[in-house]
């Protein structure tokens, strides 16, 4: 993911103007953020790093056949396990369920 031109003659002519300035932004971040793409780095990461990835729930895209089975596999009846869709947002589409029939 590349910076845009104009985002960087911007940024550029931000920081010449004022040396104090801070940016809190960062190019296509919306992409990086979606819930799917980010739990897909986290779980990613945690293969290896284990520890650096306790602030995050276990979770699963279950996008594939395989993270369905996988999910399957880890599924315990009774434990509550949230249902998010990838694109919703202020808590719409979410449901919590605790069978495997729900």
């Amino acid at each position: 993911m590349q910076t845009k031109h104009y985002e960087q003659d911007y940024m550029v002519a931000m920081f010449k103007r004022r040396k104090e300035l801070y940016f809190n932004r960062f190019p296509d971040m919306q992409h990086i953020c979606a819930k799917a793409n980010l739990t897909l780095c986290v779980e990613r990461l945690r293969k290896t790093h284990p520890k650096h990835c306790e602030w995050y729930p276990r979770s699963w895209v279950l996008g594939s056949k395989e993270e369905i089975e996988s999910f399957k596999e880890a599924f315990v009846p009774g434990k509550s396990y949230i249902l998010k869709p990838d694109g919703g947002l202020q808590g719409m589409g979410i449901s919590i369920v605790m069978d495997w029939a729900q």
